[in-house]
């Protein structure tokens, strides 16, 4: 038996007739174990993929506090790069949204959950020019 043990874990003589004449249990167990670290890897993946798209969402959040800010401060031109990089990092947040889909269905899910209420992302930022800020300071 121990001669048998030493075999399975992995010695380099052991015979590719002695690996397709294990006994059924030890084939199995084998199987099984790789199974297993097939499905935690699907899993870690899947997180991976959600934990990067709720990465963006924050960074849309911070982006948008950003944007707001210096709109009330009159600095048209920081806005604007923040509006652009805003609009950029939306991008990416659709983009592994697109990815966590497609790994959901490597997976086997076939059916999914409305995703855009699981990761709400923003609508898209338009450039702001001073004309209309002016205007909605002199309306108020």
């Amino acid at each position: 038996m121990r001669f048998f043990a030493f075999c399975y874990n992995g010695n380099p003589m052991e015979t590719e007739d002695f690996k397709r004449n294990r006994p059924l249990e030890l084939r199995l167990t084998a199987h099984s174990e790789t199974e297993a670290e097939i499905i935690k890897e699907q899993a870690q993946a899947l997180s991976r993929v959600s934990k990067r798209i709720e990465q963006y969402l924050n960074e849309l959040g911070r982006l948008n506090s950003e944007i707001e800010r210096s709109l009330r401060e009159g600095d048209l031109e920081r806005a604007n790069g923040l509006i652009e990089q805003f609009n950029e990092t939306r991008q990416l947040a659709h983009k592994y949204l697109y990815f966590l889909v497609v790994q959901r269905e490597a997976v086997g899910f076939r059916i999914h959950p409305d995703m855009s209420k699981i990761f709400p992302i923003p609508p898209r930022k338009k450039r702001v020019d001073g004309v209309k800020i002016q205007q909605d300071h002199n309306s108020q």
